[in-house]
């Protein structure tokens, strides 16, 4: 029998789940609502950490960040964001500024504290009758080293629309 490399417990382990997309699917230049929910499902805690949302060049533009939009939401500035030139991927660290804001309000994210991250998307893909997905991503390392990553999978359906023509 062969064992696989243990994980150590005395390590926060960062997931995504509870994923939801409203519209499913859009035309171009739709406005999609996303949330989804990021938790710390082992004993260590994070006084930081990050979340990126990344997606293909041109098919997404993400605004209105808002930390648990279901309590009342606390808007996140997008001056908290690192954008890619295009505008299209970015980057957050989700610090201890916002972390007091969720689980027992301290400066750390403990073992079953979660929150909710609710934002929009507007679908500027430029293919109709396709997917456009991006990869909601967690993760925390040191010493200039990822320790753990969790990604999921977030697509919406672009649906043709036929011009109406007027004479």
């Amino acid at each position: 029998a062969q064992l696989s490399e243990g994980y150590n417990l005395r390590y926060s382990s960062l997931s995504i789940n509870q994923v939801k997309v409203n519209p499913r699917t859009v035309s171009l230049g739709d406005t999609i609502s996303r949330s989804l929910r990021i938790l710390n499902g082992n004993f260590a805690s994070r006084t930081s950490f990050w979340f990126a949302e990344i997606a293909s060049p041109g098919k997404f533009e993400f605004f209105d960040f808002v930390l648990n939009p279901d309590q009342g939401g606390i808007p996140i500035p997008m001056d908290k964001f690192i954008l890619s030139p295009s505008g299209d991927s970015l980057l957050l660290e989700i610090d201890q500024s916002i972390i007091s804001q969720v689980g027992d309000r301290d400066d750390e994210f403990e073992n079953g504290e979660f929150f909710t991250l609710g934002y929009k998307a507007k679908v500027l893909g430029c293919e109709s009758n396709s997917m456009a997905t991006s990869y909601p991503t967690v993760w925390w390392g040191c010493e200039d080293k990822i320790c753990q990553v969790y990604q999921e999978i977030a697509s919406v359906n672009i649906t043709f629309q036929e011009p109406e023509l007027t004479y």
